[in-house]
């Protein structure tokens, strides 16, 4: 009778680590799906703002006669800070998943280690290295884009400073090549975007598959 109550509590302890554990899988997982789903987002609102500011930039280097710069230049200014500010989330973001995703990992790992079945540790564990993988290369996205993003902010807050001290007509026609040069850099700070989008959702799908 004793042995049967110590079996029976065993077993009983066992079910509840069991669906303990699980629903801590859980947790983090939708944590980490929701952080890099949220960081997606960030990133499309920033490629809304960037169209934004690459456009005042434009209105600038054809400004005409009779064109009120103040106004111009405020609409730039206002979509230079709404750029940089959605840099800085999506690095937050870029961050916040990697870590999520980590710390899953290795929980994931431990949890594994003590999966008698080969089979099954061996399924688990193909699934482990595939978010790992996943991570890894929103890591390499995260270096270039900091890089990529980081050049542009530079390069279109200088612009900016040069206007802050000569919003003359002279003035935007001196910086014209300049002004180029932002503008028609654009794209390898839109692809950047972009990878950081599929890097983030490749995540989101992993750990969505079936």
């Amino acid at each position: 009778m004793r042995l049967v109550l110590i079996l029976s509590l065993a077993i009983l302890s066992g079910v509840s680590l069991a669906v303990s554990g699980c629903g801590g899988g859980q947790a983090r997982t939708e944590g980490t799906a929701a952080s890099a789903t949220a960081t997606a987002a960030k990133v499309e609102q920033a490629g809304v703002h960037l169209d934004a500011l690459t456009q005042s930039m434009t209105n600038i280097r054809e400004i005409s006669m009779g064109t009120d710069l103040k106004v111009v230049y405020k609409a730039f200014a206002n979509d230079h800070a709404a750029v940089t500010n959605d840099v800085v989330a999506i690095n937050k973001g870029i961050e916040a998943t990697e870590t999520k995703a980590r710390s899953q990992a290795d929980e994931w790992n431990r949890q594994n280690a003590t999966i008698q079945d080969p089979e099954l540790r061996a399924a688990t564990a193909k699934r482990l290295t595939e978010l790992r993988l996943a991570v890894d290369g929103l890591i390499a996205s995260s270096g270039q884009f900091q890089s990529v993003s980081g050049a542009y902010l530079v390069r279109t807050a200088e612009i900016k400073r040069v206007l802050d001290v000569d919003l003359t007509t002279g003035g935007i026609a001196a910086i014209k090549p300049s002004l180029t040069k932002a503008i028609d850099g654009v794209g390898s700070l839109t692809t950047s975007f972009a990878d950081v989008s599929a890097k983030v959702k490749a995540i989101v799908d992993m750990l969505a598959a079936k």
